[in-house]
């Protein structure tokens, strides 16, 4: 239970094994950045050592063996205290530990205090969380159904005075996807919502109907900052409903948000990334829509049958040969005859983004997706020989603009248009970005900004003529 949790940058001695095995005696040391465990014999026979003739032990150093070796383990272990740890994710090291008479060395990130787990396959019946996040600066007050795609309940936890969650499955369910379906997707939207740096928890338990409350230690982050503010949409809006939605949508819309929360990196790599994300996500959101639908799938099928078998008369009575290439050609080339060009994906899916985010698009659409095109087919074709000056302001601009689309589209499947609107016309980031694109000067006046600009004197004007 959480009461059992070994302190921080501490060696414990007891003894240890892998599920089946022998127990064997060794310390295990615990550091703010992960464990390490030294034991005095092996606790599972190592490929790379060979027991030689009066039981003297050599270490071998073919690369297969060390990494057979090395591959992840959940070692258990007793401490001297009698409280129980599971190493989760321990990888032996090569060779013997030089610096001390132990025999087998291994190092992890990932351990549990207070029980004894198989791994991130065992079924546990909830988990709660804080995060970096004062529990005064959210209104996480009532309770949340989750439907799915991990049905369960979801509920407010305070923990020294840090806001944090706790979700109960409805069915238990493994460890490995209450941290991934619903801890690390839950940040997610933290990381969205507010425009700020992805948190990681403060502290984690699972809970085991053997055991009660249990510390779980994930991989260490670097030292975090306090969350105090929004540049985005205000934590206080951010309530168990919206979490709740979220962790509904998640599934549909993965990895896109990873992408969106994503820092910058080479630009080229970047722009790549963001302009064939945005075609992803409109694949997710709007997966029914084609080009041909007032016909039937088979109905189209048939027309590219027949439209193929045309093509290689045609190309036959030109001349070819071998009517096998053409078979192959023309049913590669028909094979996506009924799904929406890149074109028409982006116009759809920037179109809502538009009317909350004036000027993200720059002051025209058309030539925003002049640029975007050109980028995702430079990029992905590698048609540009030499990346330089010329254009690096449009692959600049193409980041920017396709970041802030991919943020706001996901929102708005949570977020009403109309709160999602007021957040970006207060946002100091959005309007900082758009300053920024029209610093590249790739496309005239009123720019971005300026475009940002006259909508909300249009809103203005509209909200006194309806006053009057």
């Amino acid at each position: 239970m959480t009461d059992d949790v070994v302190s921080e940058d501490r060696t414990a001695s007891g003894v240890f094994w892998v599920q089946g095995g022998n127990e064997v005696a060794g310390a295990v040391e615990f550091a703010d950045d992960g464990y390490a465990l030294r034991l005095s014999g092996f606790c599972f026979p190592p490929k790379q050592v060979e027991i030689l003739d009066g039981g003297a032990i050599r270490y071998g150093s073919a690369p297969d063996q060390i990494a057979a070796d090395f591959a992840a383990r959940v070692i258990l272990g007793r401490l001297d205290d009698e409280s129980l740890v599971t190493l989760l994710d321990a990888h032996m090291q090569p060779g013997p530990d030089v610096t001390s008479s132990y025999a087998q060395f291994f190092t992890g990130k990932r351990w549990l205090h207070g029980a004894h787990i198989s791994g991130d396959d065992e079924e546990i019946h909830g988990i709660r969380w804080s995060w970096p996040v004062l529990a005064s600066a959210v209104s996480w007050t009532t309770e949340a159904e989750v439907p799915g795609p991990v049905p369960g309940q979801l509920a407010p936890w305070v923990h020294e005075q840090k806001a944090g969650l706790t979700f109960k499955p409805e069915n238990p369910s493994p460890v490995g996807v209450l941290i991934q379906d619903v801890q690390v997707v839950a940040a997610q939207l933290l990381g969205l919502w507010t425009q700020k740096p992805v948190p990681s928890p403060l502290v984690t338990e699972i809970y085991l109907e053997a055991h009660g409350w249990c510390s779980y230690v994930p991989e260490q982050e670097k030292e975090q900052k306090l969350l105090r503010s929004s540049a985005l949409l205000p934590l206080r809006k951010l309530g168990l409903k919206e979490m709740a939605s979220w962790l509904a949508l998640a599934a549909k819309v993965d990895p896109f948000p990873y992408i969106a929360n994503l820092g910058p990196s080479v630009v080229q790599v970047d722009a790549q990334v963001l302009v064939t994300a945005l075609e992803g996500l409109h694949r997710r959101l709007h997966s029914e829509v084609r080009p041909f639908h007032e016909v039937s799938v088979r109905g189209v099928q048939r027309a590219m049958k027949a439209a193929r078998e045309a093509g290689i008369r045609g190309l036959v009575t030109e001349g070819l040969t071998d009517e096998s290439i053409a078979d192959k050609v023309l049913r590669d080339a028909l094979s996506y005859v009924d799904q929406p060009s890149y074109h028409s994906r982006i116009v759809e899916l920037v179109s809502p983004v538009m009317e909350v985010a004036p000027g993200v698009c720059g002051p025209e659409l058309n030539s925003w997706l002049g640029i975007v095109k050109k980028i995702r087919n430079e990029q992905s074709h590698q048609l540009l020989g030499a990346f330089g000056s010329a254009e690096l302001g449009n692959y600049f601009v193409a980041t920017i603009s396709c970041k802030w689309v991919l943020v706001l589209r996901i929102l708005l499947e949570i977020v009403s248009p109309k709160d999602l609107k007021e957040a970006v016309t207060r946002s100091q980031s959005y309007i900082y970005a758009l300053a920024n694109m029209d610093e590249e000067h790739i496309w005239g006046e009123p720019g971005a900004l300026g475009t940002f600009s006259a909508a909300g004197s249009d809103s203005d004007d509209d909200n006194e003529n309806r006053i009057s």
